[in-house]
């Protein structure tokens, strides 16, 4: 995961000038987590149940709690202009953020 993710997230946040939180790799919450039961984490249909279903308590429609996930940069459109952007440049997406 660091390879993949996080040395470009950390290199992201860094030229913007701020900084990276990842309260999801907190090892006390990591350890809260393995004690949940894995059927209230994931099954044929659904991953992250508990969290939909905390969610919902919260007031997020149903519709919305329990859609498909999709990566952030798929969702909103980011990876479509990275591509743009590098092709434009003649380069490769890859070459393209890590210049």
């Amino acid at each position: 995961m660091w390879q993949r993710d996080l040395v470009r997230d950390a290199a992201i946040a860094q030229k913007l000038d701020f900084s990276l939180r990842l309260p999801f790799l907190d090892d006390a919450l990591i350890l809260a987590a393995m004690g949940i039961p894995s059927e209230r984490k994931i099954s044929n249909e659904h991953k992250k149940i508990i969290l939909r279903e905390i969610a919902e308590e919260l007031g997020l429609p149903k519709e919305i709690a329990w859609r498909q996930k999709k990566a952030a940069q798929y969702g909103s459109g980011f990876d479509k202009v990275m591509e743009k952007l590098a092709k434009k440049a003649g380069v490769r997406k890859s070459e393209y953020v890590k210049s």
